[in-house]
């Protein structure tokens, strides 16, 4: 019993060893196998797997389609060493900090424009002032609560001036009616010195006084194509008159009134500072009223010469 157990596990070790290396063989060749193909067999299933008659279709799928269009326009990836990144990222971040500099500077202002801000403010404010000051006594005028400076000769050639100036435009109005229902006359006459000559022409018992009268209608005409350019040159020589020289004297007379408004309130004002008890603050306000006060004084006598000088020559060239 005890060789045949002994020779029974040694050839069972025997079995398992060739066993072993048979296995170990294969797995060997399997590897060579698989490292080194086989053309023959290859290119033999690759050909058998060929239709020749098939046919070929150009049918692409949208997701097909789309994998190809964004791989052609997907630029390539450039590889860069972290240096060069660094350095671009470098040169980006200079150029945003010069870029936020530049747009700091520009946004100071100068010292020109500055002074040209200051300017306008200042005008501004004296124009405000200026305008409420007018209203002021424009509103007390009208409520008989404040003095007005009145020149009574001055403020009667002033009304004359409107007076004549209303009638001449009305006149005007009146001179361009009649010059043009007089046209109109003048048309209708041309038409009937036609209209007797035709009738000439084909009464042959009544050519004598058809003749007449169209030779009458053509004279009317004629003289009155005199009267219409006399017309027309009376008309404009009204319109001169009214829109232009009158105009100018107007516009001169307005601003002197405006003026006259503007000094009166800078009077009542200074008046007013006389009365009331002097301070410190009271003295210095004094001071400077009375200096646009002057001021007002000059513009308003020197307007008031203005209209004076042109309400003669408009009366002499009238």
């Amino acid at each position: 019993m005890t060789s045949f157990a002994s020779a029974f596990s040694t050839d069972q070790k025997i079995t398992n060893g060739n066993s072993i290396e048979s296995s170990d063989n294969m797995d060997n060749n399997n590897f060579l196998n698989a490292t080194v193909p086989n053309t023959s067999t290859t290119s033999l299933g690759t050909f058998s797997s060929i239709d020749l008659d098939q046919p070929k279709h150009s049918y692409i799928s949208l997701s097909d389609a789309s994998v190809f269009n964004n791989s052609r326009q997907q630029p390539p990836q450039s590889q860069h060493s972290p240096l060069s990144t660094r350095h671009t990222n470098d040169l980006a971040t200079s150029a945003s900090f010069s870029t936020s500099t530049s747009t700091i500077v520009d946004r100071r202002i100068s010292t020109p424009d500055a002074t040209k801000l200051l300017s306008r403010i200042d005008s501004v404010k004296r124009w405000g002032l200026s305008t409420y000051k007018c209203t002021k006594q424009s509103m007390l005028e009208k409520f008989g609560k404040s003095t007005r400076t009145v020149d009574s000769e001055l403020e009667t050639q002033i009304e004359q001036l409107k007076e004549t100036k209303r009638r001449y435009e009305n006149m005007l109005i009146l001179a361009r009616a009649w010059q043009n229902h007089f046209a109109q006359l003048m048309h209708t006459q041309r038409a009937l010195g036609d209209t007797f000559s035709e009738l000439q022409q084909r009464s042959i018992d009544l050519c004598d006084e058809f003749s007449y009268n169209a030779e009458t209608q053509r004279l009317i005409a004629k003289n009155g194509d005199s009267l219409l350019s006399a017309i027309s040159y009376f008309i404009s020589t009204l319109n001169t008159l009214c829109t232009k020289t009158m105009e100018d004297t107007m516009n001169t007379i307005r601003l002197y009134e405006s003026t006259r408004i503007e000094y009166d309130a800078y009077r009542n004002d200074y008046d007013l500072l006389q009365k009331d008890h002097r301070t410190d603050s009271t003295v210095n306000d004094l001071s400077e009223i009375q200096r646009d006060y002057q001021l007002q004084k000059e513009r308003y006598e020197k307007l008031k010469s203005d209209v004076g000088v042109k309400l003669k020559f408009l009366e002499e060239n009238r």
